[in-house]
């Protein structure tokens, strides 16, 4: 009798322990920008909201959020915002004006017809002489649901918020 309580025991654990166990796939938007030509320095400040504020890949649908299951950004979307922004900006904790991007929408969205990819940030630049808002939106859809092509076009909407928020600082 307890030879079979062991086995049994040992079919049940045999079942929790993972034998084909996929990795996990990390993904980091490519980014390509340059310097911001004649723009002063700014202290920077970036945040994420709510279910946004995480490295786990999350993907909108239907006005919820879900996560895929054994897919993530190689850090959490305020931190591959702000290494894009520090990539281009004159960036000084020190400076008198003050950039604070909070990141509103950040990665892939599905519905029944289509997949894209979507970035929302709003920036508020305060200075000694007042405070401007702006918000970035960029939407793009895709011809294929592929978490290698979201990336990239993450990327390409990423390079292209670094552009326009260096155009509005001017």
């Amino acid at each position: 009798m307890r030879g079979c309580t062991v086995i049994a025991f040992a079919l049940l654990l045999s079942g929790c322990v993972g034998f084909s166990r996929k990795p996990v796939e990390i993904y980091r938007p490519p980014v390509a920008v340059k310097p911001c030509a004649g723009a002063a320095s700014v202290a920077l400040r970036v945040k994420s909201v709510g279910v946004l504020d995480t490295n786990r890949m999350l993907y909108r649908q239907g006005g919820r959020y879900f996560y895929y299951e054994r897919s993530i950004w190689f850090c959490e979307p305020a931190c591959l915002v702000e290494e894009a922004l520090k990539g281009a900006l004159k960036v000084d904790n020190g400076a008198s004006c003050e950039l604070e991007v909070e990141i509103l929408d950040f990665g892939p969205w599905a519905d029944k017809n289509a997949f894209g990819v979507e970035l929302k940030v709003s920036e508020t630049l305060k200075c000694p002489g007042g405070l401007r808002r702006k918000i970035f939106s960029y939407n793009s859809t895709l011809d294929e649901a592929s978490l290698v092509r979201a990336s990239a076009e993450l990327g390409r909407l990423l390079s292209k918020l670094v552009v326009d928020t260096c155009s509005w600082l001017k």
